[in-house]
């Protein structure tokens, strides 16, 4: 919009501190020649990513630094885990979505803490046990092909962002982050410009 230069420059201001970041986590220096991100009107989405760019809703042009970093360092995630490792079919999307659901806890952890990144997860935690009221077997499970329409995937109970992003903190957890970011980085590596499955 008109006059938001100042704004902008606020609200993307820890944009190239996110790049730093999830380079040193995956391993991987950013994959493309440029990043770019754009603010669309009447976006139906908070954001989407594209290769190379991300494409944000209204709300992203305005406001304080950090009011919008975990929308900027998820759709900057999915440079990584997305657009460069993707996942082989629908039923995968998980990889996508919890791993750049889990970047916003990494950088809620980054900028204050194991306290801040906890929060983080117990948010998203509670989020996932909300919408979680259908028990298995009745409940679409957040690995599965069963839906008719590709959004089906985002609303159903076992939440493929949030719960995807639990699942990413239990195996840090019960492996150490040393185990655990080495397995990361082995994974963008084996599997750049290629797709992957759950397994």
């Amino acid at each position: 919009p008109v006059g938001s230069a100042a704004a902008l420059r606020e609200v993307f201001a820890n944009t190239g501190a996110m790049v730093a970041m999830l380079e040193g986590l995956f391993g991987e220096p950013y994959p493309w020649p440029q990043y770019a991100q754009v603010i669309v009107r009447d976006f139906r989405w908070g954001g989407m990513e594209n290769t190379g760019a991300s494409t944000l809703a209204e709300k992203a042009a305005s406001g304080k630094r950090g009011e919008h970093d975990d929308l900027i360092v998820h759709e900057l995630a999915h440079q990584w885990t997305g657009d460069l490792v993707t996942c082989k079919s629908w039923e995968h999307v998980w990889l996508n979505e919890g791993w750049a659901t889990y970047a916003e806890a990494l950088w809620a952890e980054r900028q204050g803490g194991r306290g801040a990144y906890l929060k983080a997860l117990e948010g998203m935690a509670k989020k996932v046990l909300e919408h979680a009221t259908k028990p298995l077997p009745t409940g679409v499970p957040m690995v599965s092909n069963l839906y008719a329409a590709a959004d089906d995937t985002f609303e159903k109970a076992h939440d493929v962002y949030g719960q995807g992003a639990v699942v990413l903190h239990m195996l840090r957890t019960e492996l150490g982050d040393e185990v655990f970011w080495r397995g990361a980085r082995a994974y963008i590596a084996e599997h750049k410009f290629g797709v992957v499955e759950t397994s």
